[in-house]
Protein backbone atom coordinates (compact mmCIF):
# COMPACT_ATOMS: atom_id res chain seq x y z
CA UNK A 1 0.00 0.00 0.00
CA UNK A 2 1.51 3.59 -1.29
CA UNK A 3 2.31 6.42 1.12
CA UNK A 4 -0.79 8.65 0.17
CA UNK A 5 -3.54 5.31 0.35
CA UNK A 6 -1.75 4.86 4.33
CA UNK A 7 -2.47 8.24 4.95
CA UNK A 8 -5.93 8.62 3.39
CA UNK A 9 -6.76 5.14 5.39
CA UNK A 10 -5.53 6.50 8.71
CA UNK A 11 -7.06 10.47 7.85
CA UNK A 12 -10.85 8.67 7.48
CA UNK A 13 -10.64 6.34 10.36
CA UNK A 14 -9.96 9.47 12.87
CA UNK A 15 -12.65 11.06 10.56
CA UNK A 16 -15.38 8.50 11.40
CA UNK A 17 -14.48 8.08 15.00
CA UNK A 18 -14.72 11.70 15.68
CA UNK A 19 -18.11 11.48 13.58
CA UNK A 20 -19.25 8.51 15.78
CA UNK A 21 -18.61 10.02 18.91
CA UNK A 22 -20.14 13.76 18.12
CA UNK A 23 -23.41 12.30 16.87
CA UNK A 24 -23.78 9.84 19.30
CA UNK A 25 -22.56 12.39 21.82
CA UNK A 26 -25.61 14.89 20.42
CA UNK A 27 -28.19 12.55 20.98
CA UNK A 28 -26.40 12.03 24.85
CA UNK A 29 -26.83 15.52 25.28
CA UNK A 30 -30.39 15.85 24.21
CA UNK A 31 -31.78 12.92 25.64
CA UNK A 32 -30.16 11.78 28.60
CA UNK A 33 -28.20 14.38 30.13
CA UNK A 34 -30.54 17.06 28.98
CA UNK A 35 -27.39 20.07 28.17
CA UNK A 36 -29.12 20.61 25.00
CA UNK A 37 -33.00 21.90 24.82
CA UNK A 38 -35.21 19.31 22.64
CA UNK A 39 -37.12 20.73 20.08
CA UNK A 40 -39.87 19.16 18.13
CA UNK A 41 -38.91 20.86 14.98
CA UNK A 42 -35.93 19.30 14.92
CA UNK A 43 -37.72 15.44 15.63
CA UNK A 44 -36.02 14.26 12.42
CA UNK A 45 -32.93 15.62 13.17
CA UNK A 46 -32.59 13.59 15.78
CA UNK A 47 -33.34 10.37 13.69
CA UNK A 48 -30.69 11.82 10.93
CA UNK A 49 -28.15 12.13 13.87
CA UNK A 50 -28.87 8.50 14.90
CA UNK A 51 -28.19 7.80 11.11
CA UNK A 52 -25.14 9.68 10.78
CA UNK A 53 -23.27 8.02 14.06
CA UNK A 54 -24.60 4.62 12.31
CA UNK A 55 -22.48 5.36 9.25
CA UNK A 56 -19.74 6.63 11.31
CA UNK A 57 -19.68 2.96 12.65
CA UNK A 58 -19.96 1.71 9.46
CA UNK A 59 -17.33 3.44 8.24
CA UNK A 60 -14.88 3.16 10.44
CA UNK A 61 -15.07 -0.88 10.04
CA UNK A 62 -14.94 -0.81 5.96
CA UNK A 63 -11.67 1.66 6.53
CA UNK A 64 -10.06 -0.55 8.93
CA UNK A 65 -11.06 -3.37 6.67
CA UNK A 66 -9.87 -2.05 3.45
CA UNK A 67 -6.66 -1.25 5.42
CA UNK A 68 -6.10 -4.80 5.90
CA UNK A 69 -6.73 -5.13 2.80
CA UNK A 70 -4.42 -2.95 1.14
CA UNK A 71 -1.94 -4.14 3.71
CA UNK A 72 -1.67 -7.67 1.80
CA UNK A 73 -2.47 -9.49 5.44
CA UNK A 74 -3.89 -12.60 5.75
CA UNK A 75 -7.07 -12.50 7.33
CA UNK A 76 -10.67 -13.88 7.45
CA UNK A 77 -11.60 -12.38 4.48
CA UNK A 78 -9.03 -14.18 2.28
CA UNK A 79 -10.42 -17.23 2.81
CA UNK A 80 -14.55 -15.52 2.63
CA UNK A 81 -14.44 -13.07 -0.04
CA UNK A 82 -18.42 -12.88 0.45
CA UNK A 83 -17.52 -11.07 3.88
CA UNK A 84 -16.74 -8.07 1.49
CA UNK A 85 -20.52 -7.79 0.61
CA UNK A 86 -22.05 -8.28 4.33
CA UNK A 87 -19.42 -5.48 4.87
CA UNK A 88 -20.33 -2.75 2.52
CA UNK A 89 -23.90 -3.33 1.59
CA UNK A 90 -25.12 -1.83 5.03
CA UNK A 91 -23.46 1.22 4.30
CA UNK A 92 -25.20 1.55 0.65
CA UNK A 93 -28.21 1.27 2.57
CA UNK A 94 -27.34 3.34 5.61
CA UNK A 95 -26.55 6.31 2.76
CA UNK A 96 -29.44 5.59 1.10
CA UNK A 97 -31.75 6.38 4.00
CA UNK A 98 -29.55 9.62 5.01
CA UNK A 99 -30.34 11.12 1.73
CA UNK A 100 -33.97 10.20 1.87
CA UNK A 101 -34.26 11.37 5.06
CA UNK A 102 -32.13 14.83 4.12
CA UNK A 103 -34.50 15.02 1.28
CA UNK A 104 -37.78 15.07 3.31
CA UNK A 105 -35.95 17.70 5.90
CA UNK A 106 -35.36 19.96 3.30
CA UNK A 107 -38.77 19.57 1.79
CA UNK A 108 -40.56 19.77 5.60
CA UNK A 109 -38.32 23.35 5.75
CA UNK A 110 -39.29 24.43 2.44
CA UNK A 111 -43.04 24.07 3.12
CA UNK A 112 -42.66 25.43 6.90
CA UNK A 113 -40.95 28.89 5.17
CA UNK A 114 -43.04 28.97 2.17
CA UNK A 115 -46.71 27.56 3.18
CA UNK A 116 -47.04 27.84 7.21
CA UNK A 117 -50.64 27.98 7.46
CA UNK A 118 -50.57 24.34 5.42
CA UNK A 119 -47.60 23.65 7.53
CA UNK A 120 -48.87 24.07 11.39
CA UNK A 121 -51.83 22.32 10.25
CA UNK A 122 -50.63 19.65 8.85
CA UNK A 123 -47.38 18.72 9.94
CA UNK A 124 -48.69 17.22 13.12
CA UNK A 125 -49.67 14.29 11.12
CA UNK A 126 -46.94 13.06 9.95
CA UNK A 127 -44.76 11.87 13.00
CA UNK A 128 -41.70 10.18 13.36
CA UNK A 129 -43.37 6.42 12.94
CA UNK A 130 -44.78 7.60 9.50
CA UNK A 131 -41.18 8.39 8.42
CA UNK A 132 -39.42 5.51 9.56
CA UNK A 133 -41.72 3.45 7.97
CA UNK A 134 -41.37 5.51 4.26
CA UNK A 135 -37.73 4.77 4.82
CA UNK A 136 -38.12 1.51 5.48
CA UNK A 137 -40.77 1.12 2.46
CA UNK A 138 -37.82 2.70 0.30
CA UNK A 139 -34.93 0.14 1.75
CA UNK A 140 -37.14 -3.13 0.66
CA UNK A 141 -38.02 -1.25 -2.62
CA UNK A 142 -34.06 -0.90 -2.73
CA UNK A 143 -33.78 -4.49 -2.08
CA UNK A 144 -36.08 -5.62 -4.60
CA UNK A 145 -34.36 -3.74 -7.50
CA UNK A 146 -31.29 -5.23 -6.51
CA UNK A 147 -32.14 -9.10 -6.17
CA UNK A 148 -35.26 -9.13 -8.27
CA UNK A 149 -35.18 -6.42 -11.35
CA UNK A 150 -31.29 -6.71 -11.54
CA UNK A 151 -30.97 -10.35 -10.20
CA UNK A 152 -27.86 -9.94 -8.50
CA UNK A 153 -26.06 -12.74 -7.41
CA UNK A 154 -23.28 -12.38 -4.66
CA UNK A 155 -19.57 -12.94 -6.12
CA UNK A 156 -16.98 -10.78 -5.26
CA UNK A 157 -13.88 -11.28 -7.08
CA UNK A 158 -10.37 -11.79 -5.75
CA UNK A 159 -9.24 -8.70 -4.81
CA UNK A 160 -12.08 -6.83 -4.56
CA UNK A 161 -12.36 -4.38 -1.43
CA UNK A 162 -15.26 -2.18 -2.62
CA UNK A 163 -18.76 -2.26 -3.76
CA UNK A 164 -18.26 -1.00 -7.11
CA UNK A 165 -16.30 -4.07 -8.06
CA UNK A 166 -18.82 -7.21 -6.82
CA UNK A 167 -22.45 -5.18 -8.05
CA UNK A 168 -23.82 -5.42 -11.37
CA UNK A 169 -24.05 -2.87 -13.59
CA UNK A 170 -27.85 -2.28 -13.82
CA UNK A 171 -27.78 -1.74 -9.77
CA UNK A 172 -24.92 0.81 -10.07
CA UNK A 173 -26.76 2.64 -12.47
CA UNK A 174 -30.07 2.83 -10.44
CA UNK A 175 -27.63 3.58 -7.08
CA UNK A 176 -26.29 6.32 -8.60
CA UNK A 177 -29.07 8.31 -10.58
CA UNK A 178 -30.80 7.99 -7.16
CA UNK A 179 -28.22 9.71 -5.44
CA UNK A 180 -28.00 12.10 -8.23
CA UNK A 181 -31.91 12.53 -7.80
CA UNK A 182 -31.84 13.06 -3.85
CA UNK A 183 -28.70 15.73 -4.27
CA UNK A 184 -30.17 17.76 -7.00
CA UNK A 185 -33.48 18.12 -4.93
CA UNK A 186 -31.63 18.94 -1.76
CA UNK A 187 -29.48 21.56 -3.15
CA UNK A 188 -32.32 23.01 -5.38
CA UNK A 189 -34.45 23.34 -1.94
CA UNK A 190 -31.67 25.01 -0.04
CA UNK A 191 -31.45 27.40 -2.14
CA UNK A 192 -34.20 28.64 -2.79
CA UNK A 193 -34.57 27.93 0.99
CA UNK A 194 -31.68 30.41 1.61
CA UNK A 195 -32.75 32.96 -0.83
CA UNK A 196 -35.81 33.18 1.00
CA UNK A 197 -34.54 33.54 4.45
CA UNK A 198 -31.57 36.04 3.30
CA UNK A 199 -34.73 38.49 2.01
CA UNK A 200 -37.02 37.57 4.43
CA UNK A 201 -34.31 38.58 7.15
CA UNK A 202 -33.16 41.70 5.45
CA UNK A 203 -36.70 43.13 6.12
CA UNK A 204 -37.20 45.62 8.96
CA UNK A 205 -40.32 43.59 10.20
CA UNK A 206 -37.89 40.53 10.95
CA UNK A 207 -36.21 39.18 13.24
CA UNK A 208 -32.88 36.50 13.57
CA UNK A 209 -35.14 34.75 15.53
CA UNK A 210 -36.86 33.43 12.09
CA UNK A 211 -33.89 31.58 10.99
CA UNK A 212 -34.10 28.85 13.61
CA UNK A 213 -32.36 25.57 14.62
CA UNK A 214 -33.69 23.81 11.64
CA UNK A 215 -33.31 26.08 9.46
CA UNK A 216 -29.75 26.49 10.02
CA UNK A 217 -29.45 23.05 10.41
CA UNK A 218 -30.97 22.03 6.61
CA UNK A 219 -28.72 25.25 5.19
CA UNK A 220 -25.62 23.07 6.88
CA UNK A 221 -26.94 19.95 5.60
CA UNK A 222 -26.58 21.43 1.70
CA UNK A 223 -23.53 22.83 2.42
CA UNK A 224 -21.74 19.65 3.24
CA UNK A 225 -23.59 17.93 0.68
CA UNK A 226 -22.35 20.36 -1.86
CA UNK A 227 -18.74 20.38 -0.41
CA UNK A 228 -17.90 16.93 0.75
CA UNK A 229 -20.20 14.22 -1.44
CA UNK A 230 -20.91 15.95 -5.10
CA UNK A 231 -17.76 18.06 -5.76
CA UNK A 232 -15.00 14.85 -4.31
CA UNK A 233 -17.51 12.94 -6.39
CA UNK A 234 -17.21 14.55 -9.61
CA UNK A 235 -13.78 15.43 -9.60
CA UNK A 236 -12.44 11.74 -8.57
CA UNK A 237 -14.79 10.25 -11.26
CA UNK A 238 -13.02 13.57 -14.44
CA UNK A 239 -9.36 13.13 -12.95
CA UNK A 240 -8.82 10.00 -11.46
CA UNK A 241 -8.49 6.16 -13.64
CA UNK A 242 -6.05 4.56 -11.48
CA UNK A 243 -6.40 1.66 -9.06
CA UNK A 244 -8.42 2.31 -5.54
CA UNK A 245 -4.88 0.74 -3.98
CA UNK A 246 -2.82 3.79 -5.01
CA UNK A 247 -4.74 6.34 -2.92
CA UNK A 248 -6.79 4.84 -0.84
CA UNK A 249 -10.59 5.33 0.75
CA UNK A 250 -10.70 8.97 -0.70
CA UNK A 251 -14.80 9.15 -0.71
CA UNK A 252 -14.95 8.16 2.50
CA UNK A 253 -12.37 10.07 3.98
CA UNK A 254 -14.37 12.93 2.26
CA UNK A 255 -18.17 11.45 3.17
CA UNK A 256 -16.77 11.45 7.04
CA UNK A 257 -14.58 14.65 7.48
CA UNK A 258 -17.79 16.42 5.88
CA UNK A 259 -20.19 14.55 8.76
CA UNK A 260 -17.56 15.27 11.48
CA UNK A 261 -17.17 19.04 10.60
CA UNK A 262 -21.18 18.99 10.22
CA UNK A 263 -21.75 17.51 13.54
CA UNK A 264 -19.45 20.24 15.07
CA UNK A 265 -21.14 23.30 13.38
CA UNK A 266 -24.42 21.41 14.66
CA UNK A 267 -23.03 21.31 17.91
CA UNK A 268 -22.15 24.98 17.95
CA UNK A 269 -25.22 26.23 16.10
CA UNK A 270 -27.34 23.85 19.01
CA UNK A 271 -25.33 25.85 21.87
CA UNK A 272 -25.48 29.50 20.67
CA UNK A 273 -28.94 29.03 20.14
CA UNK A 274 -29.85 27.42 23.43
CA UNK A 275 -27.53 30.27 25.17
CA UNK A 276 -29.38 33.15 23.12
CA UNK A 277 -32.92 31.87 24.51
CA UNK A 278 -31.82 31.76 27.93
CA UNK A 279 -30.62 35.46 27.85
CA UNK A 280 -33.56 36.33 26.21
CA UNK A 281 -35.52 34.33 28.86
CA UNK A 282 -33.54 36.07 31.78
CA UNK A 283 -34.15 39.31 30.35
CA UNK A 284 -37.68 38.88 30.20
CA UNK A 285 -38.10 37.89 33.40
CA UNK A 286 -36.24 40.97 34.54
CA UNK A 287 -38.18 43.44 32.64
CA UNK A 288 -41.29 41.82 34.08
CA UNK A 289 -42.77 44.75 36.93
CA UNK A 290 -45.31 43.66 39.30
CA UNK A 291 -48.01 46.40 40.52
CA UNK A 292 -48.04 45.93 43.89
CA UNK A 293 -52.14 45.87 45.68
CA UNK A 294 -53.72 48.00 47.64
CA UNK A 295 -55.41 46.84 50.71
CA UNK A 296 -58.77 48.82 51.78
Amino acid sequence: MGIIAIVISVFATFSAIITLAINFGLLYQIFISKKLKKSNSLTFFYLRFFIDGLMSADGLVIVVFFSFRLSNIETIFDTYPVIVFYINWPSAILLSIRSVLVVIITLDRTIAIFLPLLYHNKRRNFSLLIIVLLLMGYICMENYILWVVCEFVVYVPPGCINMWCFMNQCFIDFFLKSELISHAIIVLLSLVLAIKLLVWNRLPASSSEFLTRANRLVLIDAFIIIVFDVFPAALMTKIYTGKFEDIGPVIMLSKMSGYALEGYLVICALKRIDKNNKASNVKSISTVKVKPSRIG
